[in-house]
């Protein structure tokens, strides 16, 4: 992988904390929660998982799903405004911590990372850390489940024009804009920018907000995986990128 010049924590932009709320109502129609369920569900079974560190957890619609197929889950977010609204959704444990440097009091069948969550590890000590985190808290054995956005699959400049989304809910109207620029073809990283008008009460509120992502190339992410001790990393959903890899016996 290249290494980066400079280093980037966009991982708790205002979507995150401030925005957590409107994540929480919006997110339900731009992600297929079952669907997301469903890609990884034959992996947890051939592999008897019980129990799941979910990285990324948000306000927790995939966590709630997954206590509802039996599975015991822990909940993991550097957010605590998200954590907060989880808390209302599930059951099990939830924690504040960076996935770069998890550290739980035990170790489980199935750690999983879905929604894109990982493409906020942007520099290669970021993706270094993370993966080492992931196989630290994982059992021998254990499955780690992640998605990320593939070079051959995603052009983020197909999106470098405004996008405009409109959600209505009983009590609020919620326009989401976003734009993608400065793509590196080096880094493979690029910025986002996003822009919220939101309308409750009578009253317009407008906020701007902004990230940085990063996509990866197939061979790379392998050898990443290989070097910090998986086995066998391979992809099981090419247009999400949905790779699994296993804790080496």
């Amino acid at each position: 992988m290249n290494t980066f010049p400079t280093e980037t924590d966009s991982s708790l932009h205002k979507l995150y904390t401030e925005l957590s709320w409107v994540y929480d109502l919006i997110y339900l129609r731009i992600f297929n929660y079952e669907a997301q369920y469903k890609l990884i569900e034959s992996s947890l079974q051939k592999k008897d998982v019980e129990t799941i560190l979910e990285v990324g957890c948000g306000s927790g619609h995939l966590m709630t799903i997954l206590e509802e197929k039996g599975y015991k889950v822990t909940g993991l977010d550097l957010s605590q405004q998200m954590l907060e609204i989880a808390r209302n959704n599930v059951k099990g444990e939830l924690i504040k911590q960076d996935m770069r440097n998890i550290k739980t009091e035990s170790l489980f069948d199935a750690i999983v990372c879905l929604g894109r969550a990982f493409t906020y590890m942007t520099t290669n000590e970021d993706v270094r850390e993370a993966l080492r985190s992931f196989y630290n808290n994982l059992k021998t054995g254990g499955i780690l489940l992640f998605d990320n956005f593939e070079e051959r699959m995603f052009h983020p400049m197909g999106h470098s024009e405004w996008q405009e989304n409109v959600h209505e809910f009983d009590d609020v109207r919620i326009i989401r804009r976003y734009r993608n620029r400065d793509y590196d073809p080096d880094y493979l990283t690029w910025h986002v920018d996003w822009e919220y008008i939101i309308e409750k009460d009578e009253k317009r509120q407008f906020i701007e907000d902004h990230s940085v992502l990063r996509q990866f190339r197939w061979h790379e992410m392998e050898q990443g995986l290989i070097d910090t001790g998986f086995k066998n990393p391979r992809i099981i959903d090419e247009p999400s990128f949905t790779v699994i890899a296993e804790k080496r016996d």
